[in-house]
């Protein structure tokens, strides 16, 4: 696409130059027409120039790869070449640099060159698509002006858009404990007429049922609003739960994007585990009314693509790990004894309420890295309080530094479990 701007100041400084050379005409004898002749000639020059310089270039990016993983090295390459027998005028040209850790950059700003007949201008770059997310890179824009300033001409480009998604990673046998017996433990505590971890049927939704279970694909097929329809649980079932409370802005940028990152590929790894093994799970994320009923593999691929715009700006509590008698895994970035600020409540009191009322309750905390001794401190004096209902759930903290390493103590809590 093509934008076109023209300089107003500069178009009236240049008629006041014409007005001033036409009125000296007669005043210098035969040179008159040579001296309105030499404003006109400049003028023309420097459009033509400009003119031929759009229509003579040329550019090329590259990219090593089109589907990046994470922390993978990405080598890029610009060439803007000249085609025609003049020098072009000066080629401004902008990037386009952005997504999770991205926030410096070399070229960032206007980058400038004149090219010389059939000459190249070769730029190269190396980034790494560090953390899950998207990644715009590449041309945004070139910017072409004639060498009076009288008219800007933008060819908009498009950058790159890279998805990297999180990583899954293969998971030990011990994580079956998270969700063995759940159905059990719903029949026993009973009080439901429906339970998300046997699947029956689409129903059509009625006036007052919410969009807490809606069939989103089907609607967004049909155009008709239907609900999933669940019987009595006697199986194998996991409800999760992702915190998408923020962490505090003091913490480092790079530390906030591994505790994020670590936890959305832990719940994925997860999900995919249970999806090899025919167990139906449910993820809520923050504490939002709608969940995803993960039955078989097309709903985990649909939420995985999604995956990438799942974010950490929902400030309100989740309420929604503490309802229902199922077991359930709280994945969360927060303290166990921090208070929330909003209504003056910490994880650990409902956890405790859970536990002790022998719902299987369970929860991962990815740290950031500068606060993994607090949080660890903070669980093991939870555990210990907790030490009589230990069979009731698994409360760990994971280093987000070190990666899917960092879940070893997860599994070996599981297999004590």
């Amino acid at each position: 696409m093509l934008q076109v701007r023209l300089s107003l100041p500069v178009i009236m400084v240049l008629f006041f130059i014409l007005a001033l050379f036409n009125s000296l005409q007669g005043l210098v004898g035969p040179y008159s027409g040579i001296l309105l002749f030499i404003p006109v000639s400049l003028v023309g020059g420097s459009l033509f120039q400009l003119f031929y310089t759009y229509a003579h270039f040329g550019f090329h990016q590259d990219f090593s790869t089109d589907h990046p993983v994470r922390g993978e090295p990405v080598r890029y390459s610009l060439v803007i070449h000249n085609e025609g027998f003049l020098p072009t005028t000066l080629i401004r040209y902008e990037f386009s640099y952005t997504g999770p850790g991205l926030e410096t950059f070399f070229y960032e700003g206007l980058q400038g060159c004149i090219l010389l007949p059939h000459e190249n201008q070769k730029t190269e770059f190396t980034f790494y698509c560090q953390y899950r997310g998207v990644y715009s890179v590449g041309i945004r824009r070139l910017i072409f002006r004639d060498m009076l300033g009288i008219i800007e001409l933008s060819y908009i480009a498009e950058p790159k858009i890279f998805y990297v998604y999180p990583e899954i990673h293969r998971l030990p046998s011990s994580i079956d404990t998270f969700f063995s017996s759940s159905g059990e433990q719903s029949v026993l505590y009973g009080g439901f007429t429906e339970e998300v971890g046997v699947f029956e049927n689409l129903i059509p939704l009625r006036d007052g049922e919410g969009d807490r279970y809606i069939a989103w694909k089907r609607f967004a097929s049909t155009g008709v609003p239907c609900r999933y329809q669940y019987g009595k649980a006697s199986g194998r079932f996991l409800k999760i739960v992702l915190d998408q409370r923020p962490l505090s802005q003091g913490i480092l940028s790079e530390e906030r994007l591994l505790a994020e990152d670590g936890a959305i590929s832990f719940i994925f790894s997860l999900l995919n585990h249970m999806i090899e093994r025919g167990i139906p799970a449910e993820l809520v994320l923050g504490n939002a009314e709608t969940t995803y009923p993960i039955m078989e593999r097309k709903d985990f691929d649909y939420l995985y693509q999604i995956s990438t715009g799942i974010s950490f700006t929902d400030p309100r509590f989740p309420f929604t790990a503490f309802t229902g008698d199922y077991t359930v895994l709280l994945v969360t970035l927060q303290s166990l004894w921090e208070e929330d600020p909003l209504i003056q409540v910490d994880l650990y009191t409902h956890i405790e309420q859970r536990v002790r009322s022998e719902k299987n309750t369970h929860c991962v905390l990815f740290s950031p890295p500068s606060l993994y001794s607090t949080y660890k401190m903070l669980a093991e004096k939870s555990k210990e309080a907790l030490y009589p209902f230990r069979k009731n759930g698994v409360l760990q903290v994971v280093n987000s530094n070190l990666g899917p390493e960092g879940w070893k103590d997860i599994f070996d809590e599981l297999e004590a479990f």
